[in-house]
């Protein structure tokens, strides 16, 4: 089924412009601008959506269990949420502070956040490759930056490779982890 109506929030300036802009011609899409825990917007009425997505947000959150209850709050019984964040602390080093990541997660530590609002269906790590090269640009070279060329190839070259591969085989590493989640009837 197609999405009735999607609400969006960024807390960037730019993103929520660009979005602004992309969608305006589409009265089905509301980009709201702000903190998603401190927004209060009749968009956001609790227990009325069907599904929420999380990409790359919860690793910039002091309070992502907040972030998580707050979710779960949107979301009808029955709604999924999935999320992705960065993977393994052990890779944290200089561009995720230049990124302003607040922590990055393993498996478990994502599932414990999420555990108490929702049931976890399914998890993995995904890009391999992309995490032995975080480690060496973070903290090896201590890069301070992600090399545009560098992302550039990878999604050129690998992504198409690597997204066939880890369908068949989930790495048992990887640079993001994934998390699909159902809130309870």
């Amino acid at each position: 089924e197609h999405a009735r109506e999607v609400v969006t929030v960024d807390m960037n300036v730019l993103c929520a412009t660009y979005l602004r802009l992309r969608f305006a011609s589409d009265k089905r899409v509301q980009v709201i601008e702000g903190d998603f825990l401190g927004v209060d917007s009749v968009a956001l009425t609790p227990g009325t959506f069907g599904a929420a997505v999380c990409v790359n947000v919860m690793e910039h959150v002091e309070d992502s269990a907040g972030l998580v209850e707050r979710t779960a709050s949107l979301l009808a019984p029955g709604g999924i949420f999935f999320v992705m964040v960065p993977a393994h602390h052990s890779l944290y080093g200089t561009i995720d502070a230049e990124l302003q990541h607040v922590r990055r997660y393993d498996r478990a530590c994502l599932t414990q956040v999420l555990e108490p609002h929702f049931e976890v269906i399914e998890s993995h790590y995904l890009n391999f490759p992309g995490a032995i090269a975080w480690w060496w640009n973070n903290r090896i070279a201590k890069s301070r930056t992600q090399s545009i060329p560098q992302i550039w190839i990878f999604d050129r070259l690998f992504v198409p490779v690597l997204t066939r591969l880890e369908r068949l085989w989930p790495p048992p590493f990887g640079q993001s982890v994934w998390a699909l989640a159902r809130k309870p009837e």
